[in-house]
């Protein structure tokens, strides 16, 4: 055993006033209490947030190991829950639920930002590391009470609570995506061409029109052609009632 872990171990038996608070607040969020806290300390820590010269584990490893974890217990559930449906359909729920705006949203709404005290200004994070932060939760849980523990703690606090099946399983991650798939299927010839442009050089404003067997069906507007081709892409949806 290294000094480090000795250290670590020995400190255990006579937790700090700040150990027990966090120990308190990860009991409300977990459902249980945790017993090698300094692995949620690390799960809970921005590399931004270390001093210089003094090296701290953040939580990216603990992330990438969480992320495999959430991946397999979605996974498993949605093979449970759809036993009828084939690889492709599950595969496109689990990226639908494991998502980033989905598990920043999950994270925001079960209090995870609470549990990181020494935050700077939310300008300086990046925009997924709340849900970032909720795989490495959910990381330091595998590693401190193993597999069906995290599974539990994935199924009851995360995915059932927060995560409406039927809502999930209709949402369309990209219309232009949907709408191709929709005129491969049916032998339609799906185009996407500027209407018009309008702006500075530096703040142009595109419309994109959306024309299937040359006929216009709809068109978009946005900063981007992309961005105008996925509104177009979402009316023409409407229009032609595909979902």
């Amino acid at each position: 055993m290294t000094l480090k872990n000795w250290i670590s171990q020995f400190s255990s038996f006579f937790p700090s006033a700040d150990d027990k608070r966090l120990r308190k607040a990860l009991k409300k969020i977990l459902g249980f209490r945790p017993k090698t806290i300094h692995l949620y300390r690390k799960a809970l820590r921005h590399r931004s947030f270390t001093q210089p010269g003094n090296y701290q584990e953040d939580y990216e490893r603990l992330e990438f190991l969480g992320d495999a974890v959430l991946g397999a217990v979605v996974a498993g559930y949605l093979f449970e829950k759809f036993p009828h449906q084939k690889e492709g359909f599950l595969s496109e729920v689990r990226s639908k639920i494991v998502n980033r705006n989905n598990l920043h949203f999950i994270s925001r709404k079960i209090d995870i930002p609470k549990l990181i005290s020494e935050k700077k200004d939310n300008a300086s994070l990046p925009k997924s590391f709340y849900g970032d932060v909720l795989e490495a939760l959910i990381g330091a849980v595998y590693l401190d009470r193993g597999y069906n523990r995290a599974r539990s703690f994935i199924l009851k606090k995360i995915i059932r609570p927060n995560v409406q099946l039927d809502e999930i399983v209709h949402r369309i991650n990209s219309h232009k995506a949907y709408l191709h798939e929709w005129a491969q299927k049916n032998r339609k010839n799906l185009q996407f061409k500027i209407i018009d442009s309008w702006g500075s050089r530096h703040n142009l404003t595109f419309e994109m029109g959306c024309y299937i067997d040359g006929q216009l069906i709809s068109s978009g507007t946005g900063y981007t052609k992309k961005s105008a081709e996925e509104e177009a892409s979402k009316l023409a949806i409407e229009i032609l009632k595909l979902a």
